[in-house]
């Protein structure tokens, strides 16, 4: 697997602010995707998973804050720092609202950029594996509120392709998965990536035991219950990934 410090899409109309971002950032050791307009932008995303994306508010056609609501319901744990010369406008106001990080005004200053990207990108990531939907949407704010960068896979093969598509720090799996089962996942997640630390979660202690014991003895690090004491899921994260 190819490692890298973090995947970056660029979503500018104007060609030369999109080199040049994309110069600075690749000389940063960031791996840099770019897009003219919301349309690729959305395509290029739908395609691979973005630690960030830089996204200008105004753009002909689909304007940033459509982008960003698409953005969202493609990929919801993906952080989004909008560009912009509008500062103050309705639309710039609106779009934080809706949860953009943060706004970095044109013309850019280089440093102030830098800033706010390594601001989120340094943040631990987080893979949560789990087919429940409202328990990883709940997970998942509670962990960005704590500082953690937050990614989101539902079944097997979800899981393994987003081990596939960038480092992780730390492992949240459910040992009960549709088409296969947590053992298996975290067999493949430590193949992938054996420094990953992991915390082992299930609703069904009994029935899922044996498999949990198999994973501690392969070195899995703890396992939560369900209904999960969220103190105790965020303490044992505090000790694996300072």
């Amino acid at each position: 697997m190819t490692q890298f410090r973090a995947r970056i899409l660029v979503v500018d109309d104007d060609p030369d602010i999109r080199a040049n971002l994309a110069d600075i950032l690749q000389d940063m050791d960031y791996q840099v995707d770019v897009a003219a307009d919301g349309p690729s932008a959305l395509e290029r995303a739908g395609a691979a998973a973005y630690d960030l994306v830089l996204l200008d508010l105004r753009m002909p056609g689909m304007n940033g804050l459509e982008v960003y609501r698409q953005l969202k319901r493609l990929r919801p744990d993906t952080p989004v720092i909008v560009i912009t010369a509008y500062t103050s406008g309705d639309v710039a106001s609106e779009i934080l609202a809706a949860g953009a990080c943060e706004i970095v005004s044109k013309p850019v200053e280089v440093p102030r950029l830098l800033e706010a990207i390594e601001g989120r990108i340094d943040r631990p990531l987080v893979l949560i594996v789990d087919d429940d939907r409202d328990l990883c949407a709940s997970l998942a704010d509670v962990l960005a509120d704590r500082g953690y960068r937050v990614a989101v896979a539902h079944h097997h093969r979800q899981a393994l392709a987003a081990l596939d598509d960038r480092p992780f720090h730390a492992l949240i799996l459910d040992m009960k998965l549709p088409q296969g089962n947590g053992l298996t996942v975290f067999r493949e997640a430590r193949a992938r990536q054996p420094e990953l630390r992991v915390v082992l979660i299930t609703g069904f202690r009994t029935e899922m035991q044996h498999l949990i014991e198999f994973a501690l003895k392969e070195s899995a690090d703890t396992v939560c219950y369900k209904p999960i004491d969220l103190e105790e899921l965020l303490e044992h994260l505090r000790k694996m990934v300072p």
